[in-house]
């Protein structure tokens, strides 16, 4: 059934609304204006954008295509409303357990993650700068190596990262400039790390395990603008060429890029990596490329290569919660392109393409999948119903009966949480 249109375009098969001034001239600013049934939203400009009694008289139906050209030539300037969430009742319940691990009584511990290929097994980190071993089901705490004196800053807010096996232990100054590598097992240190204090303050330690043809490899920062890739094995440095910066008054290089690197996530086939940065107003911008490219093919693939993609742009607002749940879709927390005007939210984006696939409602805090999408913040956990082989949201899935979510209660300095995905459990200590 066709319906009528305002624009030129007279009869359409699908209708959205605009306010009659962007249908007289598209160029204008707008607001989105989510009407709260589903993600459907009208878009208004400045003038009309207070107007709340008499709405509907100033609104005007365009196709599809007219509705884009207004979103493409005018620049979005913020959110009205809020888009609806669907929620439904399931069986889906919430354990919670208390665990009490005695010998943790007299250690401070400042983070920990999961060993993901070891079930119910966690690395912590304490305040002393050594490295434990949890079993939170046989109540057992394993002490390990100790990081080598003098190297990181153990007042500083600290990273924690291990490998999937549990053999090698990364820590890293969030917010510094030191990293160091270990071998879980022995203590050997096996990379000493080191990036430049530009503007380090509003960067995470860009740092990530990744495996790679039988080789377990790191992605770590060089300089505000430069990533590396080393083997932790061999110590040999895999990405070398030339510098990357420049100082103020010359030329920038070839490659040069403007960009604030922060926190990595590895895709879980170890091919893509994703990248929580930022550029200079500032904007947080997600970014992604193919590390076997970047390897084997191109070694500027993390500056411009083919691979390299920007999935999406948010004014004063960079290093959100976000998770793969494929190995070739990324979920990105907030919807919106402004800090100020940021709705709770998932987005999922196509890395291969980078282009934004879906998104949905809802989701606040921080995002982890496995096959479902979980959310968690100090309000209480959220599950969507979210089979990551289609990434098609639902709320609540009947399929998933019981989680457990596994509180360690320790003596701690700040708060930390990490999810081990072959657990189904959040560990918060």
């Amino acid at each position: 059934m066709m319906s009528s249109s305002d624009c030129p375009h007279r009869s359409s098969s699908a209708t959205k609304r605009v306010c009659l001034h962007l249908l007289a001239s598209k160029g204008l600013d707008y607001h989105q204006r989510f009407t709260g049934s589903g993600l459907e939203y009208d878009l208004l400009c400045p003038q009309c954008k207070g107007i709340e009694g008499e709405i509907e008289s100033i609104l005007r139906h365009v196709c599809l295509t007219c509705f884009e050209e207004v979103e493409c030539e005018g620049c979005w300037d913020g959110i009205i409303g809020r888009p609806e969430i669907r929620n439904r009742n399931s069986n889906l319940r919430f354990e919670y357990e208390s665990i009490e691990l005695p010998e943790l009584a007299a250690r401070n511990v400042v983070a920990i993650q999961p060993i993901h290929d070891v079930p119910n097994e966690w690395a912590a980190l304490t305040l002393e700068g050594e490295i434990l071993r949890l079993d939170v089901v046989q109540r057992r705490v394993v002490a390990g190596p100790r990081l080598p004196e003098g190297i990181i800053d153990l007042g500083n807010k600290l990273l924690l990262l291990t490998t999937r096996k549990g053999d090698f232990i990364a820590v890293a100054e969030r917010h510094g400039q030191n990293c160091v590598v270990l071998d879980a097992i022995t203590g050997q240190t096996k990379l000493l790390l080191y990036r430049d204090d530009y503007h380090n303050e509003h960067s995470d330690f860009p740092v990530a395990f990744v495996e790679v043809e039988g080789s377990t490899l790191l992605i770590h920062g060089a300089a505000w603008n430069r990533l590396d890739i080393s083997d932790v094995g061999t110590q040999k440095l895999l990405t070398e060429r030339d510098p990357t910066s420049c100082k103020s008054g010359e030329k920038p290089p070839e490659h040069y890029l403007d960009y604030f690197h922060c926190g990595l996530l590895v895709s879980p086939d170890q091919n893509f990596v994703a990248d929580n940065g930022w550029v200079w107003a500032p904007y947080g911008v997600v970014a992604s490329w193919s590390v076997k490219d970047w390897l084997h093919d191109n070694v500027w693939e993390s500056e411009d290569g083919a691979s390299k993609k920007y999935l999406c742009r948010r004014a004063y607002f960079w290093q959100g919660s976000m998770c793969w749940i494929d190995d070739r879709h990324l979920a990105v927390w907030g919807y919106g392109e402004d800090d100020e005007w940021m709705v709770p939210a998932v987005c999922i984006f196509d890395v291969a393409s980078g282009k934004q696939v879906r998104w949905f409602p809802g989701p606040e805090g921080t995002l982890a999948c496995d096959e479902y999408l979980f959310s968690w913040n100090e309000g209480g956990t959220s599950v969507q119903g979210f089979k990551a082989s289609t990434t098609s949201p639902a709320v609540w899935g009947d399929a998933l009966a019981r989680i457990a979510i596994i509180a360690v209660e320790l003596t701690i300095y700040g708060n930390s949480e990490a999810y081990h995905d072959s657990r189904r459990g959040v560990c918060a200590v």
